[in-house]
């Protein structure tokens, strides 16, 4: 029983940690997206 608990632990353990790698990936992701949405803006030209 002690063996299956520590399986069940190890398993949402790795789970989460995939999630939290995916939420850093897209902060990384939106954070660059919003850097060229920054500099486009700055470098268009107003007529």
């Amino acid at each position: 029983m002690k063996k299956q608990n520590l399986t069940l632990a190890k398993m949402e353990l790795t789970e989460i940690h995939a999630e939290e790698l995916d939420i850093n990936a897209l902060l990384t992701y939106t954070y660059d997206f919003i850097l060229t949405v920054e500099k486009t803006w700055f470098d268009a030209q107003i007529t």
